[in-house]
């Protein structure tokens, strides 16, 4: 179900300044916290982080964890981030296992439900052989119908999947993995859109926090 044609913009360009971006828009480490107790001062933890824009979480955690960091991105955003940090950890793809090294985990808070090839995605992510995945802040909801719609944000607008719930979870299952972890996180999106249905397949009132692990 699609409610209007998706248009996607990217939120950064070539001019954009990098410091300060993570000076101004650096949302509150406690939104990452689902991340957060996977990790360990003392062991490494090598993090696949899809749709981390700058790299927010690794700036949250870098100097109190050990930690490896990887990111996919839109290219835009890879560029800048890699020229800024001076580094190659930023991908505009989903690397291949021999362009990283094994992955404890990959974290995905509030971006997936972005992407329109995100089946595509987690087959891909599911070759990566990860332990753990993380969905945080994942638009689904019990009992809706799977549908897009579009965000308006920043001048600009981008599509937005709100997903069936146990649609998603077969999917992962499918995949091989099994949830573990899911907490529901109220919301009211119906500020967020100038038209909201009427029709309560329509009306997801939450996101979602999960954790899926790999089936041994």
């Amino acid at each position: 179900h699609v409610l209007e044609d998706p248009e996607y913009t990217i939120d950064y360009n070539a001019d954009t300044n990098v410091a300060e971006v993570l000076e101004e828009n650096t949302p509150d480490p406690t939104r990452f916290s689902l991340l957060e107790v996977q990790l360990s001062k003392d062991k490494k933890t090598t993090i696949l982080e899809y749709g981390g824009s700058l790299g927010q979480s690794w700036q949250f955690f870098k100097n109190d964890y050990s930690i490896q960091y990887y990111n996919i991105e839109v290219k835009t955003t890879v560029d800048l981030a890699n020229n800024f940090y001076k580094m190659n950890n930023f991908f505009d793809h989903v690397p291949s296992i021999d362009e990283v090294p094994q992955i404890d985990l990959i974290y995905s808070r509030a971006s997936i439900h972005y992407d329109p090839e995100w089946k595509t995605v987690l087959k891909n992510f599911v070759e990566l052989k990860p332990p753990m995945i993380i969905f945080q802040y994942l638009t689904a909801d019990r009992g809706i119908e799977d549908f897009w719609t579009v965000q308006h944000c920043r001048g600009g607008a981008c599509q937005w999947h709100f997903f069936n719930f146990e649609d998603f979870n077969n999917k992962m299952e499918k995949l091989g993995y099994k949830l573990t972890y899911t907490k529901d996180i109220p919301y009211d999106f119906e500020k967020l859109f100038r038209q909201w249905p009427e029709d309560k397949k329509f009306r997801p009132d939450k996101h979602m926090d999960l954790i899926y692990e790999k089936n041994n």
